[in-house]
């Protein structure tokens, strides 16, 4: 047969190329599940909207970097850590102008100290450049301050018409050691609150309030997010006053959080993800290796698998077991050797038609015995006598089979 005939016979997927096949397919499906398990987290914003995850004007993307450059620690809290808040230094809400005053007043009254950034620019995404937001209008006071009901009932909202300088301070020289932020700066219709719950922390040269405190509580609000946010960071002097508003707000050297679960980024409970997590990691790693183990063993076997015999057979199979299995439990093996011998005797003089007188048969079988090799009946006789164990036994059966088979011509 030529060698491209024997390469056509030949099966086109061979046994290590199916073994491949599989093992990918199951690497690249356990890859699908827990990508899609963590793809909340893993997406970041598409809106542009005034959030941590925006890198558009009106986000706050630019504040957690400038953060992390100056060596504070931050996170993106999306509601799975609100269990060890307390171990924040400050968490930086970011409500958004269709958010509800419960949600916010709920978020903002958990243990720890709570910034409330409120929104002002009503955006909408550039459809020329991904990730950023065209800026419409100023949002209606009146939306800003209703999310704030239901924290104070009193709170109000004041807008400047146009984009002016504004010299900012503290509003106690004994607040904080430090009574003045610099040089004006420039802020697009400052906005700003006021109501009798509020105590002022921040103000401007007209004593307008930009940052607040909320009267017994840990929870403040910056009116005006151009003091935060990327569009306000580009102004050198906005980026070195945010580090320091915010440091001065915080009791401690813990990381500052930024929550999205008010923006609508909060992370829902989901089996797979909770799986592919501690405690329960190493779970579904230990389940995941057995699951590879049972399969390796279902590829390791071919074919239908054997049908099994009875326990117990029919007629003279099941009498030749059962008096075998007596022999071997009584341990009366090597005994047996004197009478197989005897009966392998008794073969070949039937076979060789002489009597069985045993003088007669000795000589008889001492003729057959001129013209083989090996051993007489005699020496293994005494050498069947002489076995005391399983393995001698068996070396003396084979080599009286031998002696038989010549006697009696027989050939394999």
């Amino acid at each position: 047969m030529s060698e491209s005939g024997r390469t056509a016979g030949q099966p086109w997927m061979t046994r290590g190329l199916a073994l491949g096949l599989v093992v990918v397919s199951a690497l690249s499906l356990l890859a699908y599940v827990v990508l899609n398990a963590f793809a909340p987290e893993l997406r970041g914003d598409q809106t542009g909207s005034a959030n941590v995850l925006s890198k558009s004007a009106v986000g706050f993307a630019g504040l957690q970097i400038l953060l992390d450059a100056s060596g504070e620690r931050t996170l993106v809290d999306r509601g799975e850590k609100t269990a060890s808040s307390n171990g924040y230094s400050l968490t930086i809400l970011t409500p958004e102008a269709f958010t509800a005053s419960k949600e916010v007043a709920q978020a903002a009254r958990m243990s720890g100290m709570h910034l409330i950034v409120l929104p002002k620019w009503l955006v909408m995404p550039d459809p020329m450049h991904h990730g950023w937001a065209v800026k419409l209008d100023a949002i209606d006071t009146a939306e800003v301050q209703s999310l704030l009901t239901d924290l104070s009932k009193t709170t109000k909202i004041a807008r400047r018409a146009r984009a002016q300088e504004i010299a900012l301070s503290w509003s106690s020289p004994d607040l904080r050691t430090l009574t003045s932020t610099g040089r004006p700066l420039r802020i697009d219709s400052l906005q700003t609150i006021s109501g009798k719950d509020w105590h002022p922390l921040v103000v401007d040269e007209k004593k307008n309030i930009l940052l607040a405190e909320l009267n017994d509580s840990s929870i403040f609000v910056l009116a005006d997010p151009d003091l935060l946010n990327t569009q306000g960071l580009h102004d050198p002097a906005v980026a070195r006053l945010a580090p320091f508003l915010l440091g001065n707000l915080r009791n401690d050297a813990g990381p500052i959080a930024f929550d999205v679960t008010l923006n609508g980024f909060r992370a829902t409970p989901d089996l797979m993800r909770e799986a592919f997590s501690p405690p329960f990691l190493g779970a579904t790693l230990c389940a995941l290796l057995a699951a590879a183990l049972l399969g390796f063993h279902a590829v390791s076997r071919f074919g239908t698998p054997e049908r099994g015999g009875r326990t117990i057979a029919f007629g003279k199979r099941a009498l030749a077991d059962s008096t075998a299995g007596l022999i071997r439990m009584l341990g009366r093996e090597p005994q047996m050797g004197i009478r197989y011998a005897f009966t392998l005797r008794n073969l070949a003089l039937r076979y060789l038609g002489a009597p069985r007188e045993t003088a007669l048969a000795d000589q008889w079988l001492a003729r057959a015995q001129n013209r083989l090799e090996g051993p007489t009946f005699g020496a293994l006789f005494t050498e069947a006598q002489a076995a005391d164990s399983v393995p001698a036994l068996m070396r003396a059966a084979r080599e009286l089979y031998r002696w038989k088979r010549g006697i009696m011509n027989e050939r394999v």
